[in-house]
């Protein structure tokens, strides 16, 4: 939802400002939720239907279930409201959540006009599919409190300069290249650029959209970003069970993973010979070659970031040697580095800091491993903006 809202808000803002135009808009915005909320519905309702378009009355409509879909859709609404304007345009946000208040009655008369239906059918002993889609669409749009929020919601932000439609976790492009026999995503500034950073995913991989958000808006701060395949489409999906990761992460040694890093370097520098310098961003399992990439006598990379980063040792630790800085979970959360280990770094990162090392660390109270690439979550995306920013200062500093 808050991609769609997003990208809404961005035709707007990139429009003439007609009345026409925010027209559209406004139509681009409830149709996305007529949709989102024909879908909440059906799951609701343990529909059968796959979209949620064609509701099939079985199961019936209890209060018990619209009730579930009412929070769980303006739940959603407000969390894509928050993710697309909280930080960037705070009046735009307030009129999203106004909006998403003064649902609630065109909510339960979508409902009451998709029971009727099933009643009558019931009557009539005749199966029958509603369109739930079409029903909600026209709710919606006689709902004026509603129509005229999302409309003040875009002017707002146009007011506000149109950031929000730059939706800073929304909306990945789609440009992949080979290198070295990897896939890869990769992520080019507007301008000229002179640096490059090897962006190396969490376990979840390289095609999800947080990862090619988080390398687009990288770009966005003068870097070429790749993001490669290192798990040639065998990442790990959320719903393997902890108890094969072992066997899973067997399947791509440390050895093998540094060889494709380093070969990695070399070919971006071969492929855009204005890139002098190379960073390396690292998620989660990504974090500990980021680590490492920076370690020993000759470090293959010019600097190195560590979001939530795991599967690390005392010794990778000690054996950094090039700028790094870390932006971790809150160790009390986290299940990686914990309290403890946590004191450990900071402690020989202090040291090494000492004798002339950029090298740091920093944890964000409250957020659990993973946070920084969970941007659109609206309840970590203010220390997942932050800890990005800090990121890109820390390379801005060293591989300008």
């Amino acid at each position: 939802m808050a991609k769609a809202i997003s990208q809404a808000v961005g035709a707007y803002c990139d429009s003439d400002k007609s009345a026409k135009a925010l027209q559209a808009g406004v139509n681009a915005t409830m149709n996305t939720m007529a949709v989102i909320l024909a879908n909440v519905m059906a799951k609701t309702t343990a529909d059968a239907s796959a979209q949620g378009v064609a509701m099939s009355c079985a199961g019936g409509y209890v209060s018990q279930q619209i009730k579930a879909s009412k929070v769980a859709f303006i739940n959603a609404l407000t969390d894509a409201s928050a993710v697309v304007f909280n930080h960037q345009c705070a009046a735009a946000h307030s009129r999203m959540k106004t909006m998403a208040n003064a649902l609630s009655d065109s909510i339960d008369e979508s409902f009451e006009s998709i029971s009727s239906k099933c009643a009558k059918a019931a009557a009539a002993a005749e199966p029958v599919a509603v369109n739930a889609e079409d029903i909600v669409k026209k709710t919606l749009t006689h709902n004026k409190p509603v129509v005229a929020s999302i409309a003040e919601a875009f002017q707002d932000a146009v007011s506000c300069g149109c950031k929000p439609g730059n939706c800073f976790w929304c909306v990945a492009n789609e440009a992949n290249k080979t290198l070295t026999g990897l896939d890869a995503y990769v992520a080019t500034p507007s301008g000229p650029f002179k640096a490059a950073v090897l962006m190396i995913s969490d376990v979840f991989g390289w095609r999800v959209d947080a990862a090619r958000v988080w390398a687009d808006n990288m770009a966005k701060q003068g870097f070429l970003v790749v993001v490669p395949d290192y798990f040639k489409g065998e990442p790990r999906k959320k719903t393997d069970s902890p108890g094969t990761f072992a066997a899973w992460r067997a399947k791509f040694p440390r050895e093998t993973v540094m060889k494709q890093s380093t070969d990695m370097i070399a070919a971006i520098k071969a492929a855009y010979p204005s890139v002098k310098k190379v960073g390396v961003a690292g998620f989660c399992w990504g974090g500990l070659y980021s680590v490492l990439l920076a370690g020993g006598k000759a470090p293959a990379v010019n600097a190195a970031v560590v979001y939530h980063g795991s599967l690390l040792t005392r010794a990778d630790i000690e054996a950094i040697a090039a700028p790094i800085n870390f932006q971790q979970a809150d160790p009390a959360l986290d299940n990686q580095i914990k309290t403890q280990f946590y004191k450990e770094i900071k402690a020989i990162l202090d040291d090494k800091a000492k004798k002339g090392l950029d090298a740091s660390i920093t944890y964000y109270p409250n957020m659990p491993h993973g946070y920084s690439l969970r941007g659109a979550n609206a309840t970590v995306s203010a220390s997942a903006t932050t800890a990005f920013s800090s990121g890109a200062a820390f390379f801005k500093k060293h591989l300008n």
